[in-house]
């Protein structure tokens, strides 16, 4: 029996702070990607689209578009 293999002790001691932290990092990297790609596939074409909309906004035009509709009893 001098050919036996030993098989090594599994960590009991210090494995649930190990596990915790390993996950943690693991919410803290999944989050940032998470994080950066929300942005730029959502909040970035939102914030071009109102940039863009807002460009060509006339609002005096828009006023008189809806008082000629007879909307506004005041003016």
């Amino acid at each position: 029996m001098a050919s036996e293999c030993k098989v090594k002790k599994p960590q009991l001691h210090g494995l649930l702070k190990k596990r915790a932290i390993r996950s943690i990092y693991n919410a803290v990297i999944s989050a940032a990607i998470a994080g950066f790609l929300f942005r730029m596939v959502v909040c970035s074409p939102r914030q071009q689209a109102y940039k863009k909309f807002h460009e060509a906004y006339d609002a005096n035009a828009e006023f008189e578009k809806i008082r000629m509709t007879g909307v506004f009893d005041s003016c």
